[in-house]
């Protein structure tokens, strides 16, 4: 056999033995390795002070909280004796977790050291620092637990999380026919929401498609409109989600049932006035505390002729009380 062919020979061997390779590593079983990153350092951190020799009967937790890698804590406290802030700075370096401590009195506590120290609380070992002493023997410590957090795995990012047809009202003025303040709604936290005006209507509404409901209002740059037979309701300041943010874009269809009120107005005005005798009996006999302004203020109230928010609130959504996308 010439060397030629010998030489051609190995070569193909090599190139076979390389693909085998190559293909064991992209199609073969691989051994799982633990992500270096699934655990973070974490340190917790607290001030507290006690009487030494009398731990259980004087001890005192001042502040506490944690911090990690890149982080900031600032612990304070603020005593008659006693004013400083303990401020702790956490880096990552070198694979090592490092914690820079340092302890800074107010202007008034002449008392309290400045001290400033280095940590490596990579070895997961706990630290304390005595911070300062009280003339009756009382002293401040400060303790660093440091630990493994574990890190949150990524998911998928799901719009629906942010529940984005959930209503948020804080302190919402509602105006009726461009002109009548009636209230403010103060709830939040589902995606119907409810108003009901004596005399007028009980007003659902919703972003989502609810059954025997009709596109009546909008909601555009954090305002609701509803119209219905002439009267129409404005409601400012609306958020929406878990973050109660305000939604841009629009304007987006409100669903809106349109009932009858609970109750009229002269209904509602003579509740109103059993309550305020309620109220009156109870301020008397020392049950509630309230002031004769108030007092005054709802009778004025009972006696007008104004339209007023009696009820409201927000709530969840059967499932069968919504119109499906195929219907």
């Amino acid at each position: 056999m010439s060397d030629s062919l010998r030489m051609r020979k190995s070569f193909h061997l090599m190139a076979l033995a390389a693909v085998a390779t190559l293909s064991s590593a992209l199609f073969g079983q691989e051994p799982k390795v633990e992500d270096p990153l699934a655990y973070q350092f974490w340190a917790d951190a607290r001030v507290f002070s006690l009487l030494p020799g009398d731990e259980l009967a004087t001890y005192h937790s001042q502040s506490g909280g944690g911090v990690g890698p890149s982080g900031t804590l600032t612990l304070g406290v603020a005593k008659k004796q006693r004013q400083f802030n303990v401020c702790m700075k956490a880096k990552l370096k070198a694979h090592r977790f490092l914690v820079n401590v340092t302890v800074t009195p107010d202007e008034d506590d002449t008392h309290t050291q400045t001290q400033e120290i280095d940590y490596d609380l990579s070895d997961l070992n706990a630290r304390s620092l005595e911070i300062a002493r009280d003339d009756d023997g009382r002293v401040y410590w400060l303790s660093l637990v440091p630990r493994m957090m574990e890190r949150p795995k990524p998911k998928q990012f799901k719009a629906s999380d942010l529940r984005l047809e959930y209503w948020s009202f804080p302190s919402s003025p509602v105006i009726v026919n461009d002109q009548d303040y009636i209230g403010r709604l103060a709830m939040s936290m589902g995606p119907l929401a409810f108003c009901d005006i004596p005399g007028l209507a009980k007003i659902e509404f919703s972003l989502l498609h609810l059954r025997n409901a009709e596109a009546l209002g909008t909601l555009e740059k954090g305002v609701i409109n509803i119209a219905h037979d002439g009267t129409t309701m404005r409601i400012s300041d609306v958020k929406n989600g878990v973050n109660a943010e305000m939604l841009t874009g629009g304007p987006y269809r409100v669903w809106v049932r349109w009932n009858k009120p609970t109750e009229s107005v002269e209904e509602y005005h003579e509740s109103m006035k059993q309550h305020i005798v309620s109220l009156k009996e109870r301020v008397k006999s020392g049950d509630l505390s309230m002031s004769p302004e108030s007092l005054k203020r709802l009778e004025k109230l009972s006696e007008s002729d104004r339209i007023v928010l009696s009820a409201n609130g927000v709530s969840g959504v059967e499932e069968d009380d919504l119109v499906r996308p195929d219907e």
